[in-house]
């Protein structure tokens, strides 16, 4: 004990209560220390070593001691009932926290049980047909019971309906850091509330490799600004740059999200030739919004067939077929082009009627058709290897 206040002692400042100091040193030097604290802990040796209640001490006054040692005492006295955690009023605070946890529970269960929805059924309703508040308790339930799950975050977020943007902020802390930046993120593209760009962009920068390719997507639109694009792309190339390990999944993500200014966003040397032919047709599509239909089908045929994760493979020789891996991989690349070329050439045929207009697009769409087919044969011929 003498050496805990002698502890105490040596990293008071100078500054510190000069009488709580004097009370100290009190004690380091040893002045009438044993009396002291027998007359405080207790009578015997047992009762000084062995301190396990919490109750406050009392004050001992005895006639054994001069006005200064009784007012060491007392300073001591009231040092060590300083520290004592006060029982009563954390015992409150706890309460008071626990009933509203548990009464906003209770809230979300009402609202979300089948019974308080007028059906027997375990099925809860679809999210379309669901208020804004019963989103907002079916995504803060999901976390409650540890099935929360991004895809269907996302689609509570983005769903028209939902508007308790500002309640969903306010229990944010209830999600990991990961799940906290993909929501103010889903919030952010659907309110534009510039404090939560302000307060996290920098976090979603420097965690957008730990983002799935969907939510990668939302960030690249809320970056885009369709009526003024010369800001847009200000914004875009200044992130380019602080994003860490600038490769091909990254560029293809980033032409899926703004295919719209395709043709005004940075082009990457080291790309598959499927991902050339896909960022080579968006960028020629571009300037012609009439045919913002047909680059969405583009973009989600992209999708369906990950081409984020095709891997280039620049060697000019034949690559020859081996594992089943390689078979699925190829096929993939074979079922792109086809249905690439399928997509282009329906566009085609419906820009033929208005020729004078369209010919220099007609001629670039040529060219494509060019290149697909000579993927095509490419693609067959490494098949064709593999049972030679």
């Amino acid at each position: 004990m003498r050496k805990a206040f002698l502890h105490i002692y040596a990293r008071l400042s100078k500054s510190e209560n000069e009488e709580l100091r004097s009370t100290l040193k009190f004690l380091t030097n040893g002045k009438k220390v044993t009396s002291a604290f027998s007359s405080i802990f207790g009578n015997s040796d047992t009762e000084v070593t062995g301190i396990s209640s919490i109750s406050p001490l009392s004050t001992p006054y005895t006639e054994n001691y001069d006005k200064e040692d009784k007012q060491y005492i007392e300073n001591i006295v009231k040092l060590l009932n300083a520290n004592l955690t006060q029982h009563d009023s954390n015992e409150q605070k706890i309460r008071v926290h626990y009933d509203m946890f548990y009464n906003q529970l209770k809230n979300v269960l009402q609202s979300t049980s089948p019974l308080q929805q007028g059906t027997l059924t375990s099925n809860t309703k679809h999210i379309s047909l669901m208020s804004s508040k019963q989103l907002l308790n079916k995504l803060l339930l999901s976390q409650l019971t540890e099935n929360f799950s991004i895809n269907e975050a996302s689609k509570i977020i983005l769903c028209k309906q939902f508007k308790h943007f500002n309640e969903l902020m306010s229990n944010i802390t209830l999600f990991s850091q990961i799940e906290r930046l993909e929501i103010s993120l889903l919030i952010y593209y659907r309110n534009k509330n510039i404090e939560i760009m302000n307060k996290y962009n920098k976090e979603w920068i420097e965690k957008f490799d730990s983002f799935t390719p969907a939510i990668q997507r939302v960030f690249w639109r809320c970056l885009y600004e369709k009526n003024n694009i010369e800001k847009s792309k200000e914004s875009i190339f200044d992130t380019i740059i602080k994003l860490k390990n600038w490769d091909s999944s990254k560029v293809i993500t980033l032409y899926q999200s703004l295919f719209e200014i395709a043709n005004i966003l940075p082009q990457h040397q080291t790309l598959s030739k499927n991902q050339e032919l896909f960022i080579t047709v968006l960028r020629i599509l571009a300037p012609y919004k009439e045919f913002r239909k047909y680059m969405i089908k583009i973009v989600k045929l992209s999708m369906e067939v990950k081409l984020i994760y095709e891997q280039s493979n620049r060697s000019n020789e034949k690559q020859i077929v081996k594992t089943a891996s390689q078979v699925e991989c190829i096929t993939t690349q074979y079922k792109f082009a086809t249905s690439l070329n399928l997509i282009l050439h329906d566009l085609y045929n419906n820009c033929q009627s208005d020729s004078k207009l369209r010919t220099p697009l007609l001629l670039e769409l040529e060219d494509i058709f060019k290149i697909i087919s000579s993927e095509e044969e490419d693609i067959k011929s490494q098949l064709s290897l593999r049972y030679t």
